[in-house]
């Protein structure tokens, strides 16, 4: 009875020691890191570290309760990416439409283009939480978000 009611406060405490681990772990080795250093899973891991970024959003709630209250509806989170995507498609296409199709008859702009459009989606699933940790450019640092 002792630790009756204090499993989100564990929960939350976890949550910030894996983000600090998380922090100081090179950019490409936190899933094997992970593997070797925690017995639950990548996604048990990715909930406390979701509920100790809103610790006051989930306060009095259990773990599943606290989850449950962050995690936003599917259908709508679907929306939102298929919307974003259009978007960057639309822009993509009009871009693309004055454009050489062959690389090698692109201007600097043409090119500078390119490179923003790719940003511009990495952007995107990284938003969404789509994108691949090891790979993405957001996550390694490498363009702003």
């Amino acid at each position: 009875m002792q630790h009756y009611g204090k499993t989100m406060e564990h929960a939350i405490a976890c949550g910030d020691l894996l983000a600090k681990a998380k922090a100081d772990v090179p950019h490409g080795q936190w899933l094997p890191w992970l593997r070797q250093n925690i017995d639950f899973s990548e996604r048990t891991s990715q909930g406390y570290m979701r509920l100790a970024r809103s610790p006051q959003r989930v306060a009095g709630l259990g773990v599943r309760q606290g989850l449950g209250k962050l995690a936003s509806p599917r259908r709508d989170w679907w929306t939102d990416v298929n919307k974003a995507l259009a978007e960057w498609l639309e822009r993509n296409s009009t871009l693309n439409a004055n454009r050489p199709a062959n690389p090698a008859d692109w201007s600097i702009e043409d090119a500078k283009a390119r490179v923003d459009i790719i940003k511009e989606c990495e952007r995107i699933f990284h938003r969404f939480g789509i994108c691949h940790e090891e790979y993405c450019m957001v996550c390694a640092g490498e363009i702003a978000p």
